[in-house]
C-alpha cells in the first residue's frame, strides 16, 4: 500500500473535474473538457497499465499511459499507448465504457485478458493477468491547473490544486468538493479552486472530517456519494463537519451553473 504512483495522481486529477460540473438531473450525461477534447463520463482507470481510457467520439480511448518503466514489471511488455482504442475484448465487441469495466470487474485475480487494440489503421492484441488491487501503487501527490469561465465562476475561480490522496475518493458535483475515505473517516480531500467563496464565512478546510449530510451521519464514501446524489441542483446542502476544534455546520446550494471547469494543465 506505500508504493509510490505519481501517474495517480493524473487520475484524481481528472476524476476531480467532475466536482464541480453541472447537473441539471440523475440522468445526465457528465461532460468534461481537457485540453480542447470533449470526454463523455467519468474516465476509466486500467491500474495494471497505468492507462486512463475515455469515451470520446463514440470510442474508447486511451487518454494517458504512463511510461512503461513506471508499470509493476509483469506488465512492462503490454503494448499500449496514448490515443490506442480498446475494441475488442475475449472476442466480444467492446462498445461503452461500462463493457469495460464490467470486463475487468468480473475477471478473477491472476484471470488473462485478452484485449484487441486499433493503433492507427492497424490492430493487435494485448494479454495480461488482473492484479490484485492490493498490490498495485496508490494515488499520489500531483498540480492541476483549472479554468473556470462558466456563468458561475467567481473571482479567483482560476488556479491550481495541489493535493495527495491514499484510499477512495468520491466526487460530489456542483459544490467544489472531493471526499476522501481513510481510516481516519471520511475527509474532505481536496476543494476546487473558488469553491470556498460559496461556503461563506464558514472556513471549510482539507483534511476536516465529514460527520453528517443533511442530517444522517455518514459511515462511508458510498453512502456519501448517495445521499449527495439525491440532492437537487439549487437544493439547500447541509453537511457537519469536523476539526480540532469540534464540529461545525455549513449550508450552501448545490451548483447549477450551465458550464463547467476546463483542465488547462496536469503535471505530477
Amino acid at each position: 500500500m506505500n508504493k509510490p504512483a505519481t501517474f495517480f495522481g493524473l487520475i484524481i486529477g481528472i476524476a476531480l473535474a467532475f466536482a464541480t460540473l453541472p447537473t441539471t438531473s440523475h440522468a445526465q450525461k457528465m461532460v468534461m473538457e481537457l485540453d480542447g477534447d470533449s470526454i463523455e463520463g467519468q474516465p476509466y482507470i486500467i491500474a495494471e497499465l497505468g492507462a486512463v481510457v475515455v469515451f470520446k467520439n463514440k470510442r474508447l480511448e486511451i487518454m494517458h499511459v504512463m511510461d512503461k518503466h513506471a508499470r509493476p514489471k509483469e506488465y512492462l511488455s503490454v503494448d499500449v499507448q496514448a490515443g490506442d482504442r480498446f475494441v475488442m475484448f475475449n472476442g466480444t465487441r467492446l462498445k461503452t465504457l461500462e463493457d469495460l469495466k464490467g470486463a475487468f470487474e468480473n475477471a478473477k485475480v491472476g484471470q488473462k485478458l485478452k484485449f484487441g487494440i486499433k493503433r492507427d489503421k492497424g490492430m493487435h492484441m494485448i494479454s495480461f493477468a488482473k492484479a490484485d488491487p492490493e498490490s498495485l501503487p496508490q494515488m499520489s501527490g500531483m498540480t492541476m491547473t483549472i479554468d473556470d469561465d462558466g456563468p458561475d465562476s467567481e473571482d479567483g475561480a482560476d488556479g491550481d490544486v495541489n493535493f495527495n490522496f491514499q484510499g477512495e475518493v468520491a466526487m460530489l458535483m456542483g459544490s467544489g468538493i472531493i471526499a476522501n475515505e481513510t481510516d481516519a473517516g471520511i475527509l474532505i480531500g481536496a476543494l476546487m479552486p473558488g469553491a470556498q467563496k460559496r461556503f461563506g464565512k464558514v472556513d471549510i478546510s482539507k483534511g476536516d472530517r465529514i460527520i453528517k449530510l443533511q442530517g444522517k451521519k455518514i459511515t462511508a464514501l458510498s453512502q456519501l456519494s448517495e445521499l449527495y446524489d439525491k440532492i437537487e441542483v439549487g437544493g439547500s446542502v447541509e453537511f457537519v463537519l469536523a476539526n480540532e476544534e469540534g464540529e461545525y455546520t455549513v449550508t450552501f446550494k448545490k451548483r447549477d451553473t450551465q458550464d463547467g471547469p476546463i483542465i488547462k494543465t496536469i503535471t505530477n
